[in-house]
Parts: structure tokens; sequence; C-alpha cells
């Protein structure tokens, strides 16, 4: 572990020094110049070091490449973390607009099915692996055109979990 409890640190893009007070794998908790306690991530952490004292020498680079292969791993697994996220786009009709007063059932389908096309259309793949389309339990005809829209398209989609989301709604695989 590049830091210790008791170590002086810097937050890297802040001002703010400190004291480590605990430490787990991936945040700290620190003590500022004020007292206060802060928890932040590791890798927003700096040791402190007075340019004057420095002793620039081989352990020294050793520390520093270590630390900074250490920030760039967490960056790695903190990236990482957010391709396996999942978006959950709900399409009920009372949710895309404010009043279905004049609408058709068609004309509602119509509007449902575009907010799944401008999902599908905008979907980051680098941040989202799934989407998860919430249509509810009606009589399966929004259902039937979503998964037309699917397969056209060609993705890969199933029914999404029934214990989280009941039989409403579809899980599409990126």
């Amino acid at each position: 572990m590049l830091f210790s409890v008791g170590d002086k640190v810097q937050l890297i893009n802040d001002n703010v020094k400190g004291i480590i007070l605990q430490l787990t794998s991936y945040k700290a908790i620190i003590e500022d110049e004020d007292g206060f306690e802060i928890e932040v991530l590791l890798t927003n952490l700096c040791l402190q070091t007075n340019i004057a004292d420095y002793n620039l020498n081989n352990d020294n680079i050793l520390i520093a490449i270590e630390q900074k292969e250490f920030i760039e791993e967490e960056k790695k697994q903190s990236i990482g973390h957010l391709k396996r996220s999942v978006l959950e786009v709900d399409i009920h009709i009372h949710h895309l607009t404010s009043s279905t007063r004049n609408m058709t059932n068609h004309d509602m389908v119509l509007l449902q099915l575009k907010k799944v096309k401008e999902t599908l259309n905008r979907i980051d793949r680098k941040i989202h692996s799934k989407i998860v389309f919430i249509h509810g339990v009606g009589s399966g005809k929004l259902r039937n055109e979503i998964e037309i829209l699917l397969n056209k398209q060609k993705y890969n989609f199933q029914d999404a979990s029934f214990e989280k989301y009941g039989s409403g709604a579809l899980e599409i695989v990126l």
C-alpha cells in the first residue's frame, strides 16, 4: 500500500491538506488542517512533500512510479464498473407525456416506440452494457412492437429480471 495511517497528504485537485486517520483498499479518511474529517478516494490523494527536504533518489522515483501505476489501475477499475451498469428506461405512457387526452392507443404505442428508438440511438456502450425497458403488463401490443424493432436491428434481448421488474420489462444486451 502506498499510504499509511499518519501520512501527511494533499488532495490532488485541491489545496486541502491533512493527515490520514483511517484507510481502506480504495479510500481514506483524513483530518484536514481545520480539524474536519473528510472521506476521499485514494486516487485523489498524494503525499505532501516539501521540495526543500525532498531527496530525489531511485527509491523515491520507484515510489512515484508505483503510485502512478496504482492510480491508473484504480481508474481502469472505475471505468470497468461503469461498463457494467444497466440503463433503466420506464416507457409507461405517463412518464412520456403529461396528457393522453387526445391520443389513441396507436398514438401512445408510437410515442413509446419513439422513446425506445431514441434510447437505442443515443446509448453510450462505454458506460452501459444493458438497457431495461420497463413497459408494464397490458395486452402485449407494445411489447410485441418492441420485439419486432429489436429483431430488425439485430439486438439480443430477453425478459428482464422477474424478481425486480415483474413480467413487464425487456432487457437488451449491448
